[in-house]
C-alpha cells in the first residue's frame, strides 16, 4: 500500500529552478525603471509602447486617444477574427496596421523630432513598413501554417486547418494540393481540391456499373468513374474522386482507355504528401461552405 502524501509537504524543486532564481535575481539587479531611453522613456514603457497599440499616448498624456486607438484596434481584431477570409477581415487587418503604425510613428517622433509634414509622413510611412514586416507579416504566416488558413477554392473561401496525414481517415473530408499536369488535349490546372477520403493504402477498389466497391463494400458511382476495372491504393496513398472541384480544361472522355485510365489513377490515388488540412464547416456561429 502506498503511503499518503501529505498536503503541506513541499514540492520538490526543479532542476530549472536555480536558473529561473537567478534570471529574477539579475532582472531585480538591472535598473530597468531607471534607464532612460531617448524621449524620457523607461525600458518598461518602451516595450508597451512597442507591443500595445496606443499605448505611447497614455505615456505622453493624451489617454482619451490612447483609448480610443486601443478599442478601435479590438474591434478590429474581433472583426478579423470572426469573419476571416472575407473582404471585411482584410479591411480590418489592414487598419490593424494602420492603428499600430501611428503608435510607433508616434514613439520614433519623441526621438528624431523631425520638422516638416515630409519628414513626417516619411516617418509614418517607415513605421508603417517596419510594423508590418516585423509583427503582423510574421504572425500571419504562423496563424496560416499552424492554426487556421482561409483557401480561395472553386469561387469559394474555405477556412483549412493543417493537420498531418496520420489524422485522417476514410470519411473525412481534406484539402489537397494538386500540381499542373494532363495529357494531349487535357489540362489539369495547378491549385487545391476538397475531396472525401474514400479509401486508404491497401485497399482494393473495383468498379461496376453505376456502383463501385471498396474492400467489396458496395457504394454508388460517382460523376465520371469508371465502369470496370480494379484498383489497389498504393502505400502511403489516399483514394478519392476529386472531379467535383478540381479543374479540368478539355474532355477525359476524348481519350484513349490506357491514357484515360491513367489520368483517373493520378487524379484519384493522391500521395499523403499532398495533404493540405481539414476544411472547417464552422467558425464561430459562420457555417461554412464546403464542396
Amino acid at each position: 500500500m502506498r503511503p499518503l502524501k501529505s498536503a503541506y509537504y513541499p514540492p520538490r524543486a526543479r532542476w530549472y529552478g536555480r536558473f529561473l532564481s537567478g534570471g529574477q535575481s539579475l532582472l531585480r539587479r538591472l535598473p530597468l525603471e531607471h534607464l532612460r531611453l531617448p524621449g524620457g522613456f523607461n525600458l518598461r514603457q518602451f516595450a508597451l509602447a512597442l507591443a500595445v497599440p496606443g499605448y505611447v499616448f497614455f505615456i505622453l498624456g493624451r489617454a482619451r486617444l490612447g483609448r480610443t486607438i486601443l478599442s478601435a484596434y479590438g474591434c478590429f481584431f474581433l472583426i478579423a477574427l470572426v469573419w476571416l477570409g472575407s473582404s471585411l477581415a482584410n479591411l480590418a487587418f489592414g487598419l490593424m496596421v494602420a492603428l499600430h503604425a501611428m503608435s510607433w510613428a508616434s514613439l520614433l517622433e519623441t526621438w528624431l523630432q523631425p520638422a516638416g509634414w515630409q519628414r513626417r509622413l516619411l516617418l509614418a510611412l517607415f513605421a508603417a513598413l517596419l510594423v508590418a514586416t516585423v509583427v503582423y507579416l510574421p504572425a500571419q504566416r504562423y496563424v496560416q501554417s499552424r492554426l487556421v488558413a482561409p483557401l480561395r477554392i472553386g469561387g469559394a473561401t474555405l477556412l483549412v486547418v493543417p493537420t498531418r496525414e496520420l489524422s485522417l481517415r476514410p470519411g473525412l473530408a481534406a484539402v489537397f494540393r494538386v500540381d499542373e499536369g494532363g495529357a494531349p488535349g487535357l489540362r489539369i490546372r495547378q491549385g487545391f481540391l476538397v475531396a472525401e477520403i474514400l479509401g486508404q493504402s491497401g485497399d482494393r477498389i473495383r468498379f461496376q456499373q453505376g456502383n463501385y466497391l471498396v474492400n467489396e463494400q458496395r457504394r454508388t458511382a460517382l460523376p465520371q468513374m469508371p465502369v470496370d476495372g480494379e484498383w489497389v491504393v498504393p502505400e502511403n496513398h489516399w483514394f478519392i474522386w476529386p472531379f467535383s472541384s478540381i479543374g479540368i480544361q478539355g474532355n477525359l472522355n476524348a481519350l484513349d482507355p490506357i491514357t484515360a485510365n491513367m489520368t483517373l489513377r493520378g487524379l484519384a490515388l493522391v500521395p499523403k504528401s499532398t495533404v493540405v488540412g481539414r476544411p472547417l464547416r464552422w467558425w464561430f456561429w459562420r457555417k461554412l461552405y464546403v464542396p
